[in-house]
């Protein structure tokens, strides 16, 4: 949505597609295209990607094993860059603070968690239905990553127990 109505990047020139994740396989090649070949999986580095067929400079796409999820394939350029983004530009968090978010489910949301563990932050990671939890406690790459689950609903979000913080200084607070 942000795309089309020209607040993400460039507004698009109609008509056009949306999307940025994609893979792939690869149907035909130019005569000059060496690295890549028909049959390869690839991941579509352009914009504009959700369709069945794509035409695109060879340099637009990147070839990826085939024993990988084609989801995570899918998802990879956008996803985990997104995450980073929100931790690292929109706040600036040190080793030891705590980082509340909210559809922790999403891609993006797994990619929080990883990527907060990896830098050493600690997570609060709030679902609506406790019968989603699932996923965080058992998906062996988030396990030992999320810290804290909280099943929101009326009755507990003004009484949900959080953490003491170890500064006085709360940062954009």
């Amino acid at each position: 949505l942000a795309m089309l109505s020209g607040r993400y990047g460039t507004l698009p020139q109609l008509p056009s597609s949306i999307g940025m994740e994609a893979v792939g396989r690869v149907s035909v090649c130019g005569a000059s295209v060496k690295n890549i070949h028909v049959g390869d999986r690839v991941v579509v580095l352009a914009n504009h990607n959700w369709s069945q067929r794509r035409k695109v400079a060879a340099a637009a796409v990147h070839k990826v094993p085939e024993s990988a999820d084609v989801k995570q394939m899918a998802m990879l350029k956008v996803n985990p860059a997104t995450a980073y983004l929100l931790l690292t530009r929109c706040t600036a968090p040190v080793e030891g603070d705590w980082i509340i978010q909210n559809a922790p489910l999403s891609s993006v949301g797994r990619c929080v968690i990883q990527i907060a563990k990896q830098m050493r932050l600690h997570t609060i990671n709030i679902v609506r239905r406790a019968v989603v939890t699932s996923p965080l406690r058992t998906d062996p790459t988030l396990r030992n990553a999320s810290e804290r689950l909280s099943v929101m609903s009326r009755s507990n979000l003004l009484s949900m127990p959080l953490p003491a913080p170890r500064r006085s200084d709360l940062r954009n607070a």
